[in-house]
């Protein structure tokens, strides 16, 4: 019975779901109903987090509005945080949202955003360029200390020369390079294995060094990936602020009550949450509310 009834009321939506009916709001349907059942999972398993993100008045943040009915606001757009005392506790926040097009019940914000959206383009911009400063004057030092180990010490070639043919075969494999140094790892681990410190102990003082430059040949290599990441992602800000290339209007009428699991990701290379309105336009957006309420 339930089951009969369950199936006659979703039987209209499937039909517009999936039809091929050309639709802004029917194409979107898909990524809105897999988000709105994911976390519905989540709440009816409860799995939801305990704690959430803080956000100051002012903040402005990327929503996932869903797909909505009529004139309503929706799928992704910014809006601007009005809460005054929000919490890690607090689920929801109350946002106004914002868009490029100007109508007469708008309250007008200028080109605060990409004012905004430029000084974090710009000072992003710093950080790269600060990272790529250190990097390059962290390559140089490490290129003149793996030059200064390729050539072996004399006393370290007496001790293995000392050893077994088989150890000496072992050792002559050890060609130090910035461009290999996972397999000039492993061998640096075979031949420990093979030998005490009593022993050789020129060898094995030779061995940590070349141990101590694998380490920091390998943070950088990371330090690089993570340069390249931050550039890329520096990329797809300066697109945003090309995006966003024109003055900013607050809906005031459309102010609603969103799930902060509608904020959607955070990024440091992002416009969302980290660009912040003047208190001036929050002055006006209240007192256009005012007017309305």
């Amino acid at each position: 019975m339930i089951s009969n009834f369950k199936q006659r009321k979703i039987q209209p939506f499937h039909q517009l779901y999936y039809s091929n009916t050309p639709h802004k709001k029917i194409d979107k349907l898909p990524f809105w109903i897999y988000s709105y059942a994911y976390w519905l999972d989540k709440e009816v398993n409860h799995k939801l987090p305990d704690f959430y993100r803080s956000f100051a008045q002012g903040t402005i943040v990327m929503i996932d509005f869903g797909v909505r009915l009529g004139s309503e606001m929706s799928n992704g757009h910014f809006g601007v945080v009005l809460n005054t005392k929000d919490n890690k506790y607090q689920r929801n926040i109350i946002v106004i949202p914002l868009t490029s097009k100007n109508k007469k019940q708008y309250v007008p914000l200028e080109n605060e955003v990409f004012v905004k959206t430029k000084e974090l383009v710009n000072e992003k911009l710093k950080e790269v360029k600060d990272k790529q400063k250190k990097l390059k004057y962290e390559t140089g030092t490490l290129e003149d200390r793996v030059k200064e180990v390729e050539t072996v010490p004399d006393d370290v070639i007496v001790e293995v020369s000392s050893q077994n043919q088989k150890f000496q075969d072992t050792f002559s494999q050890l060609n130090f390079s910035s461009s290999d140094i996972d397999s000039t790892n492993k061998l640096i681990q075979t031949l420990e294995q093979q030998i005490s410190i009593s022993e050789l102990p020129n060898l094995l003082r030779y061995l940590a060094v070349l141990k101590s430059l694998i380490i920091r040949l390998s943070n950088l290599e990371k330090d690089y990936k993570g340069l390249s990441n931050q550039l890329d992602s520096l990329g797809g800000l300066v697109n945003q602020l090309t995006k966003y290339n024109k003055e900013t209007y607050a809906d005031v009428s459309s102010i609603t009550t969103v799930s902060k699991l509608r904020v959607q990701k955070f990024s440091s290379y992002d416009i969302s949450s980290n660009i912040f309105l003047d208190s001036s336009s929050i002055d006006k957006i209240k007192a256009r509310l005012y007017k309305i309420l």
